[in-house]
This record gives structure tokens, sequence and C-alpha cells, in this order.
């Protein structure tokens, strides 16, 4: 089955944004057996997802970049690759949630291996039989993102 949220848009309106936020707040982390299954759940949205890969492809090339070239430019590079990689993420949360990212600073070595599985998923085509086991999981994720089976 593949699953696709119908609020999924590439311009997002005030109500859109207020439906995503509400959603973000409703289920929190302590409706997951863990932290990284909460940030998957956050993740789910396949506009926002394309964000978040887009910025870590173009952030992982001006990392490569840095280590590959090491002169004056390498600090731009390093400012350049963390922007995206980290950025478009945070930027994508703003433009469709409301807010930035909102896992705390302490999550950050849990989230960053689980944002780059997420971004592989995504890239390789192989994210929908991923989203499936998750909903097995926890079947609420189907209402929680309004989704439409096709």
């Amino acid at each position: 089955m593949i699953y696709k949220p119908k609020n999924s848009k590439w311009l997002v309106d005030s109500k859109t944004r207020s439906t995503n936020l509400a959603r973000v707040d409703k289920y929190g982390p302590e409706m997951f057996e863990n932290y990284q299954d909460y940030f998957f759940f956050v993740h789910i949205d396949p506009i926002q997802r394309f964000w978040h890969s887009l910025g870590m492809i173009i952030g992982i090339f001006f990392f490569f970049m840095l280590f590959y070239s090491w002169n004056i430019w390498s600090i731009l590079y390093y400012l350049l690759g963390v922007f995206f990689f980290y950025g478009f993420g945070v930027i994508s949360h703003a433009y469709y949630d409301g807010h930035s990212g909102r896992s705390e600073v302490k999550y950050f070595h849990v989230t960053t291996p689980v944002v780059i599985k997420i971004n592989l998923l995504t890239l390789t085509g192989t994210y929908q039989k991923y989203l499936n086991r998750f909903i097995k999981k926890y079947p609420f994720t189907v209402d929680a993102f309004d989704m439409e089976v096709r």
C-alpha cells in the first residue's frame, strides 16, 4: 500500500500550516516507543522530506569541497555545508509547521542518524516500505496525516 498525506503541498497557506503545527503538538514524543520513532513521524510529509534530502545532498557537496580543497575557502564551504545540511530542514519546518525543528539539543546525536536514514530512504525510493511498517506499529499515523491510500 502506498500512503500519501492529503495535506502535503508545495505552497502552504496559514490553514495548512496550523493543521501541521496542531499535529506536531498533538502527537508528541511521549506517544512513541522511542524518540527516533517520533522523529520519523514528524518527517512523513513527502515534500518536506524532499527539502531535507535536497539540503543533505547540497550540504554533502560543500563538506566534500571542504575536505577536497583545504584553503582559504574552507570556512565558507563549512558554513555552506552546515547551512544546507541542517538549515534546509529547519527552514522547511518553519515553513510547513510554523516553527523550527522541535528536537531538543540533547537529542542531536540521536536525530542526525535518523534524518540521514530518512533522507536515504527517500532518495532510494524505499521510504514507502519503511512507512508501511511504521504505520503497522503506529496506526494512528494514518489519521494524524489524513492519509489517502493509493
